[in-house]
């Protein structure tokens, strides 16, 4: 392939001791000039190769600009795009006869692709033809073309289209875009063609609305991550594991069971090892979770729960944000076993020691994230409402309830900003309040020495009218 940074000659770009407003100004509208003109040539009714490839190369080199000096503030390769593209572009994808045009044309389209300023990118590539036309059939043929260029390229725009939208990413389905996919030999990819082969994969199932792809056809999507889980590209394996956190989320049985027939967790268990696949490998294993209590005992059973504990209490990362991430991702995904069965519940309790006090030292941080102090309630909750005595008992043992009565006396207390957060804590805390006065009897004793050391607990109890001290 030919240099990305390819200058365009005949800009005269400026020299360094002009100012730069001037001289970006004075190269945007070459830029223009040229991009019209090469339009013209390629919309021309000369259509022989010779007349197009200038034309192509010129388009190209204008847009590869426009894309470097997006980089400092300038105008960005869409900027430059007015009109259908498959009129400008789209129909030179078929001239087989000439690889080298055919690169030109999806060079220049990755160059539109790559521009991401536009926030509502499925109305933009509705607009400029991508998602209507032929262009995207176009390119998943050119998946099998001779030309390594070619493919890449192709490539790399039916990712960007894949991400885009919902409806970009069903386009490419439509286009039957799996096969080229499966029959491509990936051990001979280079480097960035992988990595850019493993995230098509995870948008080609990312997003809602996956009820318009098939079992049949999600599966070898599936297969495929599956196979990349342990590949020593981490990029490769980071995309292929967030490849199967899209294919099992949205609660659809069929999908959940399709990743849990590829029995990956001892696999997912071993990623968490890794910094950046701690994530999706947590959310895959939480989407697994969420299945039939047979599918949620295999994740049990793979060993995992003893390292999504390391994970919860660690306070290493690579920063706040991303540890917050995690905390939030292993929260969820202990909640889904804590809503198990009896037995399922008293695996998570004996494997995940100290599991309740964690989960309130992580909800009692002046700075804990809202979303993070959601999903820790939520683990409590399920303890308390699960049918195993052992769920309730870890919630009072564990020292939940004065936090618990905290924030029922006093909904300003939690930390979250949004109300939905907090109706969702508030939610939880009336269930563990509902199933301790249930089981009050039981947890006498506990109960009474809270209130001997907790007066705000004394106080609620009362209030709620139970009974721990003999008149």
């Amino acid at each position: 392939m030919e240099d990305m940074d390819e200058p365009l000659e005949s800009f005269g770009v400026k020299g360094a001791d002009e100012q730069v407003t001037v001289g970006l100004s004075e190269r945007v509208c070459e830029a223009k000039l040229l991009f019209e003109r090469a339009v013209a040539q390629l919309t021309s009714e000369d259509v022989s190769v010779d007349n197009l490839l200038p034309g192509a190369r010129t388009l190209r080199q204008v847009l590869q600009s426009q894309v470097d000096d997006d980089k400092d503030d300038g105008d960005g390769a869409a900027d430059m795009v007015i009109g259908d593209l498959n009129k400008i572009l789209g129909k030179h994808l078929r001239r087989d006869e000439s690889p080298e045009l055919q690169k030109e044309v999806v060079w220049a389209l990755s160059n539109i692709l790559s521009d991401q300023k536009e926030k509502n990118r499925c109305k933009w590539l509705t607009q400029l033809g991508i998602l209507t036309g032929g262009i995207v059939p176009d390119l998943v043929r050119l998946l099998r073309s001779p030309d390594r260029d070619v493919v890449s390229n192709a490539m790399w725009c039916l990712m960007n289209i894949a991400g885009s939208c919902v409806t970009g990413r069903d386009k490419c389905w439509r286009s039957s875009i799996v096969q080229p996919l499966l029959d491509m030999k990936t051990d001979a990819l280079p480097h960035q063609d992988l990595e850019t082969y493993a995230n098509l994969l995870s948008n080609l199932v990312r997003g809602p609305k996956k009820d318009s792809i098939s079992e049949g056809d999600m599966q070898p999507v599936v297969e495929a991550a599956a196979r990349f889980l342990q590949h020593t590209n981490e990029n490769v394996a980071r995309d292929a594991c967030w490849t199967l956190v899209h294919a099992a989320d949205g609660c659809m049985p069929d999908y959940v069971e399709l990743v849990s027939r590829m029995g990956i967790e001892t696999t997912l268990g071993e990623l968490l090892e890794v910094k950046k696949l701690v994530e999706p490998a947590l959310l895959t294993l939480g989407n697994l979770a969420t299945g039939t209590d047979h599918q949620t005992q295999r994740v049990i059973d793979s060993g995992v729960l003893p390292r999504v504990m390391g994970v919860l209490t660690s306070r290493e990362g690579p920063g706040q944000e991303k540890n917050q991430r995690m905390i939030k991702a292993s929260c969820w995904m202990l909640s889904n076993i804590a809503a198990g069965t009896q037995a399922q519940v008293r695996q998570l309790l004996d494997q995940c020691e100290g599991l309740v006090g964690a989960l309130v030292g992580i909800a009692s941080e002046e700075d804990v994230d809202e979303r993070v102090l959601k999903e820790a309630f939520h683990v409590l909750g399920n303890l308390a409402v699960s049918s195993a005595d052992e769920g309730v008992a870890a919630v009072v043992n564990g020292k939940a309830l004065p936090l618990v009565v905290k924030f029922l006396l006093d909904p300003d207390a939690l930390p979250s900003p949004t109300r939905p957060a907090k109706n969702a804590v508030h939610a939880f805390c009336v269930d563990i309040i509902g199933a301790v006065e249930l089981n009050h009897a039981k947890y006498k004793q506990e109960l009474k020495k809270l209130a001997e050391d907790d007066s705000q607990c004394a106080e609620f109890f009362l209030k709620q009218g139970l009974r721990l001290f003999d008149e």
